[in-house]
């Protein structure tokens, strides 16, 4: 069974090492297409402006520098643009990982609109993890209402006996009676 555990565990670890990889991979993928695309942008604009007559003298070490700046310029706009789901997402997750911190068991994600597999999986496992506390709370709510119950009850008794113990009319027999049957 040991032998099992261990490996279930390295067949997980295997995955998410793959998934992690693949995710790296498609992360890196991206920033060097929008870096591509920058430079390739950049380098027409600063021709353009060269023929143009925009940009004169040197041409060469003008348009580096004009090239360096818009490149800088633009790849942070577009990594702004391309980068803000994927954010927005996380601060989801945050936002309502702080609502079942506090106890609120209904914060729920959305699962649908979300382009990368890891961040849909972590809300689908997210919303599965409230339900299965939101039903263990329940669980417990209903165990306290049922061991509340069952408490007062024979506490109830045990008082109604008490009270008739200490009424001074009842007889001698009728208190050792009372005695016995509590």
């Amino acid at each position: 069974m040991n032998e099992r555990n261990q490996q279930v565990h390295r067949e997980r670890r295997h995955l998410r090492d793959t998934r992690s990889a693949k995710t790296m991979v498609v992360f890196s993928l991206m920033v060097f297409i929008i870096m591509t695309l920058t430079i390739m942008l950049t380098a027409g604009a600063t021709m353009v402006l060269i023929r143009c007559g925009v940009i004169d003298g040197d041409p060469r070490g003008l348009a580096l520098i004009v090239f360096a700046c818009v490149s800088v310029i633009i790849g942070t706009i577009l990594s702004r643009f391309v980068g803000k789901r994927p954010i927005e997402i996380i601060v989801d997750i945050n936002e309502a990982t702080k609502r079942v911190a506090k106890g609120d068991f209904t914060a729920e994600l959305s699962e649908e609109n979300i382009p990368a597999i890891e961040l849909r999986e972590m809300a689908h496992n997210f919303n599965v993890m409230t339900q299965e506390l939101a039903s263990t709370e329940i669980l417990r709510s209903d165990f306290i209402e049922n061991a509340s119950h069952e408490f007062k009850t024979p506490i109830s008794a045990i008082e109604g006996y008490a009270t008739l113990l200490q009424r001074r009319d009842l007889s001698e027999e009728k208190r050792w009676s009372m005695r016995t049957a509590s």
